[in-house]
């Protein structure tokens, strides 16, 4: 086969069997670690060959008969936005075997093929990322998970939610054009419109384990090993069964849950105004930083000259300020649930 530059979308050639994709899949591939078996692998592989987006990292389980390999979507050089999915997957098994440094049986890839690790990722149109941010960072969670909101400065940059213990999922969101913007991704930049990237809030959900691994893509028995297949064609949508596994059921039916939480503790005071104005000062204030509480309490730091005598004053309007904000976050996370079901339904093999 002949070198391309990444456009090409033709995988075989005319004496090799190209794998025909089964169906819609919904199920978006970043980065996944993989364990070939040396049976489908064609010819010597060159491990010290440096190849954006596929990398050699050691031998397999059982001696030597199967290799390592971690593959990402930048080895989709200008078609990245696809990440890897099951329309592009052909091409993808293409671009690995134009590389010089792996060889594989394209007619074998899919079945044979094991998954070690996966991190697969939904990219979801917003015009204020920020609300979305801030929806999911006031969320209650489900008991095990944690919520890590990270800020640069008095900006909410990105949100991970994650569960304690041996199975250690996770899930993070964050602003993917900001994202590329950051020194690591200078040569990802030479080839992409990162403009493409603009008001797209990524959720990334990360299975390192063979337990999550099963959970997520279906598989009942912990002997069985989940394939290359399994993740571009899962049983069931992975993104909603882990987000709604995190997410406290309670969110849907009982709005006391909401009522009864406290943002007070994060909270350092208030400017306010006097007079019939207040409430609607409150509540102005608190959406002009789009319910950013680390903007709000940035503002407060630097604005409040009595805290004791504005926190007073502000507690009075908190509960009705707070139920209508909160509302909104619900709306927000109902709408993310759907967009990770958007792609209709699923083809099993």
């Amino acid at each position: 086969m002949t070198a391309n530059n990444g456009l090409d979308s033709r995988v075989c050639t005319e004496s090799e069997v190209c794998y025909t994709p089964i169906g819609k899949s919904p199920v978006y591939i970043d980065t996944i670690k993989l364990e070939i078996p040396q049976r489908i692998i064609k010819s010597p592989s060159r491990y010290d060959l440096k190849v954006p987006g596929l990398r050699f990292e050691g031998f397999g389980r059982y001696n030597k008969t199967s290799e390592v390999w971690r593959l990402s979507a930048k080895l989709l050089g200008s078609r990245y936005k696809e990440l890897i999915n099951s329309g592009n997957i052909n091409h993808v098994i293409g671009l690995i075997n134009n590389t010089g440094a792996l060889y594989v049986d394209p007619s074998r890839f899919i079945d044979e093929v094991m998954v070690l690790s996966v991190d697969i990722t939904k990219d979801i149109y917003c015009e204020d990322i920020g609300a979305y941010l801030y929806a999911l960072s006031t969320c209650p969670l489900a008991k095990g998970y944690r919520l890590d909101p990270y800020c640069k400065g008095s900006i909410r940059e990105s949100v991970l939610i994650s569960k304690s213990g041996k199975n250690r999922r996770s899930i993070t969101f964050y602003d993917k054009h900001k994202e590329l913007t950051q020194a690591k991704h200078r040569e990802l930049r030479r080839i992409i419109n990162v403009d493409d990237f603009k008001r797209i809030l990524r959720a990334e959900f990360r299975f390192q384990r063979f337990a999550e691994l099963r959970e997520a893509f279906g598989k009942s028995s912990k002997f069985q090993g989940v394939s290359f297949k399994d993740v571009i064609y899962p049983k069931n949508n992975p993104y909603v069964l882990q987000l709604k596994n995190a997410i406290d059921e309670r969110i849907y039916t009982n709005h006391e849950l909401l009522e009864n939480m406290s943002l007070m503790d994060t909270l350092k005071g208030i400017r306010t105004t006097s007079g019939k104005s207040e409430y609607w000062y409150y509540y102005n204030l608190y959406k002009h930083f789009k319910y950013d509480l680390h903007q709000f309490k940035a503002f407060l730091k630097s604005t409040s000259k009595s805290y004791y005598r504005d926190m007073a004053k502000f507690n009075r309007y908190f509960p009705k300020i707070y139920a209508i904000t909160q509302q909104s976050s619900i709306d927000i996370i109902n709408r993310i649930l759907l967009e990770l079901t958007n792609d209709g339904s699923y083809v099993k093999p």
